[in-house]
């Protein structure tokens, strides 16, 4: 069994500036899935469920940020089989693998991230211009 204080922390720590709301709110939302599960190593959790508890309309979105959560280091999943849930891992980023991972890769995702916040900002200011 996980401390989970110990993995809070460590996820607050590393993802400052780093993970975009959506992703945020799917990283603790796995979080209280896993804790309800007794604080397994892997625990399942469908598309589906995620996507209501997260309150998300769509599946590409769910995807998205669970890839970039995957490739940042926070968590691990294998995807399920039809009629399986996907199962997750959730990674304690003060483990050494971890941390590099999230080192590794964390600024480059953290300059992507803005700038397609940016890119979608100018786009709809662009559409409010065109229109009028």
């Amino acid at each position: 069994m996980r401390q989970y204080m110990t993995l809070l922390k460590s996820y607050s720590d590393s993802s400052v500036g780093l993970v975009p709301p959506v992703a945020q709110a799917l990283y603790f939302r796995l979080f209280l899935i896993n804790n309800r599960a007794g604080w397994t190593e892997w625990f399942g959790a469908t598309n589906q469920r995620l996507m209501l508890e997260v309150g998300l309309n769509s599946a590409h979105t769910l995807i998205e940020n669970r890839n970039l959560l995957k490739r940042l280091g926070f968590i691990d999943f294998k995807q399920g089989k039809k009629g399986q849930p996907t199962l997750y891992r959730l990674n304690d980023m003060c483990e050494e693998k971890g941390a590099l991972n999230a080192l590794n890769t964390a600024p480059q995702t953290a300059h992507i991230y803005r700038q397609e916040t940016m890119t979608k900002t100018k786009k709809e200011k662009c559409k409010k211009t065109c229109n009028i």
